[in-house]
């Protein structure tokens, strides 16, 4: 079964409110990050998630993250 390409269903997102300081100061205007890379990195919008070669389904026996919300920033991925 095919899931919908948005954070909540790829692996390598989390809620930026979950990384370390200080970046999770950042959680308001970035709800989620991407650590698709090793690095947690900000994304910008669930459009990037949507066209995002390294997205990979979330294992579906673990919850999901909760957090939903208007996403606007930085682009994640290669600059």
């Amino acid at each position: 079964m095919e899931s919908k390409r948005l954070p909540q269903t790829c692996q390598w997102a989390e809620p930026t409110l979950y990384q370390p300081w200080p970046m999770w100061l950042d959680a308001w205007a970035w709800p989620w990050s991407c650590r698709a890379e090793g690095t947690p990195k900000l994304l910008p919008t669930t459009s990037d998630c949507e066209e995002c070669v390294r997205w990979q389904r979330r294992d579906p026996t673990k919850p999901a993250p909760a957090f939903t919300g208007v996403l606007r920033g930085r682009r994640c991925g290669p600059s």
